[in-house]
């Protein structure tokens, strides 16, 4: 009985956390990841926004800080995905106010990703 309490908590705790609002992007992943900082220092995803699956994209790589729930990054590969964003409702501190839901793997390639950032570096 207890069992079951516990898992009814725990789904209407997750159903509580995130909201019914969302939306679909569609996302490139670079080819690799970059050093960058959030609460601490860390690996990044790069990624670039686009308007279509076939569209190629037209801006610079950004670091993307958060994960994508059910995603394997795995470094060499270039990626375009169709993602999910919801908002969460009750946010941490330290927590993204979006949550990514991994829809689908639209196209896994073996390439090195072009026009990538430069390593951020330290002054000593």
């Amino acid at each position: 009985m207890k069992r079951l309490f516990s898992v009814v908590l725990a789904g209407a705790v997750l159903a509580a956390c995130a909201s019914t609002s969302q939306d679909q992007v569609i996302l490139k992943v670079a080819s690799s990841q970059a050093d960058c900082i959030g609460v601490a220092p860390q690996k990044c995803l790069l990624v670039q926004e686009v308007a279509d699956v076939k569209a190629p994209a037209n801006s610079d790589w950004e670091f993307f800080y958060s994960n994508i729930e059910g995603f394997n990054y795995e470094p060499g590969y270039e990626y375009t995905l169709r993602i999910d964003k919801a908002r969460r409702e009750h946010v941490a501190a330290d927590q993204s106010s979006i949550i990514y839901r991994l829809v689908d793997v639209v196209d896994k390639k073996a390439t090195t990703s072009a026009n990538m950032p430069k390593p951020l570096t330290r002054n000593r």
